[in-house]
């Protein structure tokens, strides 16, 4: 008894920013599916002045599909060009202050409070487009970074507090963190919508993000005691950090080590890219041909997550620190996982089949850890904030691609075959997996 109360002890004591990850994945997993489905009734009912009876179905389902992912082409231009900017200079700023990298994880969490107040507004005054609902969300999230800048700061700060040894494990964890808010936010959002309506689910969204930055405010510590000469302000906007942070990715290095980076910077953001693209698209393609609803969705991508987080476990804990299975090699086996449940989400047929076929899919986190994972072992400290801000931005040029290709994709093909855009995930994850094994082959 006595051991197990030291290691509650030791768990608990060792928790930084892991409540403030879960509670705003949580609430952005809430807000995400439940804006998309906002943006989805306001295009069913174009004339309505008031919120309407959502037990009446869709007057026109196609129609009201074909606005939203048009919708869908120009918003990531707010919601991911503005963090690109934000994250690049944050990034090398918190390099060079003493390694703050607080403002990196609290400002999208600030950005998200003042998101779902406007959202509510929306709600509250139906009348307004769903074009202009969708551009107040974006804008006021892509000024404050959003998940990039978080996802960025969260990597960069638990490359700070751990040892190399550590490193894969812990970051493996803050990715099944990822993982593990995602479907609890999926499995409540339809859920919650269904009992709470529109305007007191956002506001729910909005307090579970106030708890995370007070979180965030008590338990994160300076990752070092370093003191900058500089002051606050100095050096925050200086076009000279940009260069510097990608010269940094280019930079000669020991043995191979740039084109390890090289081949990361490329990686990520394929994932990325798989990703992003499929989720935007994934609940039109159900709701259209399998006739899901806002709640069986959230049921759905809550049991879709949890086959990823028990695979991202899988994956980095045990291969990687029982059968030490390198981190290329694990990220070779996640690429094959994606590209087969890919094949096979195209040609289902079947309600069953697409609840069956995402269990090929459980190593889908392991590709995003193993690549951090490698960076992180590739650059000396002191360079983790540049290089994790230039994979950050890249990260954040992705979407502005595959966001606007998948759903403009999925326009024109939904009625004809709605499962078509599974392809892309196919070409991407290959691309992948040839980008691996040529690191490896220079590893040799």
């Amino acid at each position: 008894m006595f051991n197990i109360w030291g290691l509650l002890l030791k768990f608990f004591s060792s928790l930084t920013i892991e409540p403030m990850f879960l509670l705003y994945y949580v609430s952005a997993s809430i807000a995400t599916l439940a804006s998309t489905n906002l943006l989805i009734q306001k295009a069913c009912h174009t004339g309505a002045t008031v919120e309407p009876d959502y037990n009446t179905p869709c007057p026109d389902e196609v129609e009201a599909q074909k606005l939203v992912t048009n919708i869908n082409v120009w918003r990531p231009t707010m919601e991911y060009t503005l963090p690109v900017i934000i994250i690049t200079f944050l990034g090398s700023w918190s390099d060079t202050h003493g390694k703050r990298r607080k403002p990196l994880l609290l400002i999208p969490v600030i950005g998200e409070i003042v998101t779902t107040i406007f959202v509510m507004l929306s709600v509250y005054y139906w009348s307004w487009s769903p074009e202009l609902t969708a551009v107040l969300e974006s804008i006021f999230r892509g000024i404050t970074g959003g998940r990039t800048c978080f996802s960025s700061g969260a990597n960069t700060y638990i490359s700070d507090i751990t040892n190399v040894e550590q490193r894969t494990f812990r970051l493996g964890i803050v990715t099944a963190m990822i993982f593990v808010a995602t479907p609890i936010g999926s499995a409540l959002a339809g859920f919650l919508r269904m009992q709470l309506g529109f305007f007191k689910l956002f506001g729910l969204c909005m307090i579970l993000n106030i708890f995370a930055l007070s979180l965030g405010f008590v338990l994160m510590k300076n990752s070092t005691n370093e003191k900058s000469p500089l002051k606050f302000y100095q050096g925050m906007f200086d076009l000279s950090k940009l260069i510097l942070s990608f010269k940094t990715l280019f930079k000669n290095r020991p043995g191979n080590k740039r084109v390890v980076l090289l081949c990361m910077a490329v990686v990520s953001p394929l994932f990325g890219a798989c990703f992003t693209g499929e989720f935007s698209v994934i609940y039109f393609f159900l709701r259209y041909k399998f006739y899901l609803d806002e709640v069986e969705f959230g049921y759905y991508s809550a049991y879709k997550m949890l086959t990823v987080v028990f695979g991202t476990i899988i994956s980095v804990s045990i291969f990687s620190k029982v059968f030490k299975l390198s981190d290329a090699l694990i990220g070779c086996l996640g690429a094959i996982t994606q590209i087969a449940t890919a094949l096979l989400m195209c040609f289902a047929v079947y309600k069953w089949q697409v609840y069956v076929f995402p269990l090929f899919d459980f190593m889908h986190g392991a590709i995003y850890t193993t690549s951090r994972s490698i960076v992180s072992k590739a650059v000396e400290g002191t360079e983790l904030g540049q290089i994790n801000c230039v994979l950050g931005t890249i990260d954040s040029l992705i979407p502005l691609i595959v966001f606007p290709t998948y759903n403009k994709f999925y326009n024109y093909t939904f009625e004809l075959m709605p499962g078509a855009f599974f392809s892309f995930k196919c070409l991407l994850s290959n691309y992948y997996f040839h980008i691996i094994l040529n690191y490896m082959d220079y590893r040799q």
